[in-house]
């Protein structure tokens, strides 16, 4: 009897073991690396080329010269235009990425595609050092984490635009006309419109204004340093963005709704405490905003790679493109800032007011529901119409309403 209960435990133990080890043996064997009896890690690139495509053969080039450096790659050639198993590939690929994009040279690595090769430094060297990143997190983990998938993405996604030799080769112009760039694509709308509600929840109370606007800036370049700094350890982090994001946005929306109807949207009457949402909402909000496509701050992160840099170098560079980024948010907080001084715009307070409070409800919600509508040019629109509108109906129904 005693014999049988420990056979059945030991059956039951074996079993646990088993269910155990089983994600385990499924995570090893992945078509993107292998680990050897020795626990090195291989890399597994798929390289899709055309016969008739220059910077295929550049690409190609480049990687047999280096390849004795790095005996860790293993590169699978796949030539489209010859090999229709290749091209069936190829489409198998994409449509796992998501995109219909059938440009070349494309490589597949780590979960990820990158597209197109320039030279050795605008291309090659970003592309090895993506690939080291890769192997290092695989041997670091024992597989191949969701996180680090996400950073080659993100990365992958910038490797497509291709700087110019000339402007490349000269960072003077380069870093200003970046970081300058940066700040004013249609993707950093909701940044700035995020200021302009801030600003606009204090219409008469300059003292206030002011602070918002340093706060804001303030956080926004120390966020614009530090992803470019640590670009990995950024995207990285993003991942365990969701949940808080989804958090703070609730607490935003019950700060908004109960302070907007306690004070019934008077402008007389400012929010209090309000300094941790301006951090936390500029944090968010740029953030989520470095997923919208053409991230000119990845572009440069890699342009930064291919370069010969000492450490000090490296600082100043990302210094100066920081200090680049945030020039168009100060003088956009200026001319605000100082036109709430003329009489006309003091006319509109009302209307200001009522609309920067609808638009930050708006975004509470986004945060709430889904933060990466952030990175979408079109929620931007529609939340700005709802807020205008809302803006300048409401005091002319509450107007109305009183006359009777």
């Amino acid at each position: 009897m005693v014999l049988a209960r420990i056979s059945l435990i030991t059956s039951c133990l074996t079993l646990v073991i088993i269910l155990i080890a089983l994600p385990v043996q499924a995570n090893t064997k992945s078509p993107w690396y292998t680990v050897g009896p020795d626990q090195q890690v291989t890399l597994h690139v798929d390289l899709f080329m055309s016969s008739t495509c220059p910077h295929c053969h550049k690409a190609d080039e480049y990687f047999k010269e280096v390849a004795p450096n790095y005996p860790w790659l293993k590169f699978e050639r796949h030539i489209i235009d010859k090999d229709k198993a290749a091209l069936k590939l190829f489409y198998e690929r994409l449509q796992s990425q998501d995109v219909n994009n059938f440009a070349v040279p494309a490589f597949f690595f780590c979960d990820s595609r990158w597209v197109g090769f320039a030279d050795a430094e605008r291309s090659g060297k970003p592309l090895l050092n993506a690939m080291t990143y890769c192997r290092d997190e695989i041997k670091k983990y024992g597989t191949l984490p969701q996180a680090t998938i996400s950073v080659l993405r993100a990365k992958g996604s910038a490797s497509q635009y291709e700087i110019d030799s000339w402007i490349a080769r000269n960072p003077q112009l380069f870093i200003p006309l970046s970081g300058l760039m940066d700040a004013v694509t249609p993707c950093s709308l909701f940044i700035y419109l995020v200021l302009f509600a801030f600003v606009s929840l204090y219409p008469g109370f300059k003292n206030q204004q002011a602070m918002i606007g340093i706060i804001f800036i303030t956080t926004l370049w120390i966020l614009t340093y530090f992803k470019l700094a640590f670009t990995n350890l950024y995207y990285e982090w993003f991942n365990a963005l969701r949940w808080i994001a989804n958090a703070f946005g609730l607490i935003f929306l019950l700060y908004l709704v109960f302070y907007g109807f306690r004070s019934q949207l008077k402008i007389n009457k400012p929010m209090p405490r309000i300094w941790p949402f301006i951090i936390l909402t500029t944090v968010f909000v740029f953030s989520y905003q470095q997923f919208c496509l053409m991230n000119v701050g990845l572009i440069f992160e890699q342009w930064l790679i291919g370069q010969s840099l000492t450490s000090l170098q490296r600082v100043t560079y990302l210094f100066m493109y920081s200090l680049f980024y945030i020039i168009p948010f100060i003088l956009f907080f200026l001319i605000y800032f100082f036109s709430t001084y003329l009489k006309r715009m003091q006319s509109y307070h009302k209307q200001l007011y009522i609309s920067a409070w609808v638009f930050l409800l708006g975004v509470a919600i986004i945060l709430l529901l889904k933060p990466i509508w952030l990175s979408k040019l079109i929620y931007s629109y529609v939340v700005l119409l709802i807020a205008l509108l809302v803006g300048w109906i409401l005091p002319y129904w509450r107007s109305r309403h009183e006359e009777k």
